[in-house]
């Protein structure tokens, strides 16, 4: 066996070590875990501070009134419930919380756009006529974070060797 043999065995070795001791809950994985419990706080704050919509249904359309209802509750599920699910699919090292995360950015992508196409559907004559700007900050803020969320977080679950060596159960 030539020096350089030995060198790729022993180079082969220590990463195939170096990998399989790379598991847990930490490294990068930590930023999904703390998004994913902040994620019901700001939406119980976001709630808190769009009462006044609640208390203004009875002056939409139809339309508007079960858009922002059906909205409001899709937002209830996509970050209140479905974070609390996925928090005990990570913290029991389950080996469908990968996968339900991915499904869950992506779900929520495609959610943001949606609504987005929807609400200005629906309340397109208020911003013609009011000269308010439909892609406000908050607005390019969720579609920002939305789209980070899928381009950061899609590959980092698929590609971890943290990953694939936490979720196991």
């Amino acid at each position: 066996m030539s020096d350089i043999d030995a060198f790729r065995q022993s180079t082969e070795r220590k990463r195939a070590n170096a990998s399989a001791d790379i598991e847990g809950i930490g490294g990068w994985l930590i930023l999904p875990m703390i998004g994913l419990f902040l994620a019901p706080v700001a939406q119980m704050i976001i709630f808190f501070l769009e009462r006044d919509v609640l208390a203004s249904l009875d002056t939409l359309t139809a339309f508007q009134r079960n858009l922002v209802i059906a909205e409001m509750a899709i937002r209830a599920v996509l970050y209140i419930v479905v974070p609390f699910v996925l928090l005990l699919l990570m913290f029991n090292k389950r080996r469908s919380f990968p996968r339900a995360y991915i499904a869950w950015v992506i779900v929520i992508g495609l959610f943001v756009a949606l609504d987005l196409v929807l609400a200005y559907l629906a309340f397109k004559r208020h911003f013609d006529t009011s000269g308010e700007p439909f892609f406000d900050r908050e607005t390019l803020r969720a579609i920002a974070g939305a789209a980070w969320g899928v381009i950061i977080w899609v590959p980092y679950m698929q590609t971890s060797r943290r990953v694939k060596n936490t979720f196991v159960n």
